[in-house]
């Protein structure tokens, strides 16, 4: 007689699995029977067929979908040679009811890490009990204050896990970017939309927290020349930069200070103000007004120091940087002798 190894219930029916020992090379036919809750009326409702044949070791596995089949009931089956002997009916075998899907929803919390590869944020999902068939489940993500469109981690819409018989764990992973944007922790969340020979439970969605690992940006200020000129006035430019993005405003104080360029001796004039850095941007510049004049003189410098960080810091090395107005003026009293180059340029000797 063959055997019921399993009996899942599938919707509004069962799927059914079984063996057959008998003479090898020989196709049975094995019928599928309900019986009723006590088991005494074996064999009381056909519910269909199926052809096995056994192999050369004399073993046929068989599977059979049944209709109108709810679980705890118990299940039996004949089988028949061409000949139409038919064995005893099989033991019973109780319809187990369909296996359920949860979500650990446990908040996974890591660390957004460092490098090209995305850190993995696993996910466990479980199966109630072992399934006789393949179970598969389909989820997605779905943005909270981290997000898809801002490279937070990888979106998932329209994916799933499986189960292969006998498993009753599968693992979700989320790959989160990694950057060196300072910004506030962030989360996203996973959910379990359905799946196929199970069904979910209320356990269906879980949370995914990026903890930040980066450090607020560092202020820079670089130096910068530039030719003085004759007349009126110029800006020379000077460009701040953030060591890194910053989801937040950054703020910061400037002001210029003489060297052996002075205020006093008219060769630029003296500006302060503060440097607003929005979410996103990573340099600013300032311009000072420098001088122009005919005056022959060394060239000379200014600083412009930064100070009074809001949401970033500054370091000495580079908080402060030099402005050089580069003499273009000619000495007086002397004469001017050359040769005209073959470039067009005139070589100048003064005497």
């Amino acid at each position: 007689f063959p055997v019921l190894t399993s009996a899942d219930s599938v919707g509004i029916g069962a799927t059914i699995a079984g063996t057959l020992n008998s003479t090898p090379g020989i196709q049975f036919r094995v019928e599928f029977f309900s019986n009723d809750a006590t088991g005494t009326a074996q064999g009381k409702t056909l519910l269909g067929f199926t052809n096995v044949t056994t192999n050369a070791s004399g073993t046929g596995n068989f599977s059979f979908t049944a209709a109108g089949v709810a679980a705890g009931q118990l299940l039996t089956a004949t089988a028949t040679d061409a000949s139409g002997n038919t064995s005893e009916l099989s033991p019973a075998k109780v319809v187990a009811a369909a296996a359920t899907v949860s979500l650990n929803a446990t908040p996974v919390t890591l660390l957004e890490g460092t490098g090209v590869t995305p850190t993995a944020f696993a996910f466990v999902v479980t199966l109630s009990q072992p399934s006789s068939q393949n179970v598969v489940v389909t989820y997605s993500t779905a943005d909270g204050t981290a997000t898809s469109a801002d490279g937070d981690y990888v979106p998932a819409s329209a994916a799933s896990v499986t189960f292969a018989p006998g498993q009753t764990s599968q693992t979700i992973t989320v790959g989160v970017t990694a950057d060196s944007k300072f910004e506030p922790d962030e989360a996203f969340t996973v959910t379990l939309n359905g799946a196929t020979n199970a069904t979910l439970t209320a356990n269906v969605s879980a949370t995914g927290t990026i903890r930040n690992d980066d450090n607020r940006p560092t202020i820079a200020i670089a130096d910068v020349s530039q030719a003085e000129g004759n007349s009126s006035a110029q800006p020379l430019i000077f460009t701040a930069s953030l060591s890194n993005l910053s989801a937040e405003t950054v703020i910061v104080d400037y002001a210029t200070a003489d060297g052996n360029a002075t205020v006093a001796d008219a060769d630029y004039t003296t500006a302060s103000g503060k440097l607003t850095f929005l979410p996103g941007q990573l340099t600013q510049t300032l311009g000072v007004s420098v001088n122009g004049d005919t005056k022959f003189e060394t060239n000379e410098t200014f600083k412009v120091t930064l100070g009074n960080p809001v949401n970033g810091t500054i370091v000495p090395a580079t908080s402060t940087a030099t402005g050089t107005i580069l003499n273009d003026d000619l000495a007086l009293g002397g004469k001017i002798a050359g040769n005209l180059l073959p470039s067009g340029m005139l070589e100048i000797e003064s005497k």
